[in-house]
């Protein structure tokens, strides 16, 4: 075999390589792809980490294949070293457990389009210090933040009529929850029980 034909597989080869190993690109330009479950109807699941190694996460707005993320499945990124989360606005449910203690996680910017948190989906994610929930959420599920321990300061809309039991049990740094609501509207929320850490944050009303 000549030396051109042998340069040119080489050539061929490198490039199929470069291809292959196309990702996602956090902040730090490390490239990564996450898993992803189709939903048959042109969305997905994020369902796992793939080959993310650590560092800054972005949860895409697609998949690889062109399908909408509007999920992040249960236990998808459980126990990653995330440092910061950027989640695409077209997310509308956060799965249980799915960024269970990711210990590293400093920031979180949720999606404008979330609806649902479910249970234990951020607990144990003890250096998160603020926490903005989106307009249209609803749901916070049981024990969603739990033990997250430097959590200071919550926004919480009035779009949201359920927090589970222990939602935000052992926030111990807990200081201020700012409700975009009235007061009554607050007292209609389906409430679980809360720790006296969440019950005695001072609250702060839109439409005081």
């Amino acid at each position: 075999m000549s030396r051109r034909i042998l340069a040119m597989l080489l050539l061929l080869s490198l490039a199929f390589g470069l291809v292959g190993c196309g990702g996602e690109k956090g902040d730090d330009d490390a490239e990564y792809v996450l898993e992803y479950l189709s939903n048959g109807d042109g969305s997905c699941t994020v369902s796992g980490p793939g080959n993310f190694e650590g560092g800054d996460l972005v949860i895409p707005k697609r998949s690889p294949d062109g399908d909408l993320v509007t999920a992040i499945g249960a236990y998808a990124f459980l126990s990653c070293d995330i440092d910061t989360l950027v989640i695409s606005d077209s997310v509308e449910v956060i799965g249980r457990y799915a960024f269970e203690d990711c210990m590293s996680m400093t920031e979180v910017t949720l999606p404008k389009n979330l609806r649902i948190i479910e249970s234990f989906a951020f607990s144990t994610c003890s250096h998160i210090t603020e926490l903005d929930i989106p307009e249209k959420t609803e749901q916070i599920g049981v024990a969603a933040f739990f033990c997250c321990i430097g959590l200071d300061e919550i926004y919480i809309p009035e779009s949201v009529k359920y927090i589970g039991t222990s939602a935000f049990t052992n926030t111990r740094e807990l200081s201020c929850i700012y409700y975009g609501g009235s007061k009554d509207a607050w007292k209609k929320i389906d409430l679980g029980e809360q720790d006296i850490y969440f019950e005695s944050a001072e609250i702060y009303y839109e439409e005081e």
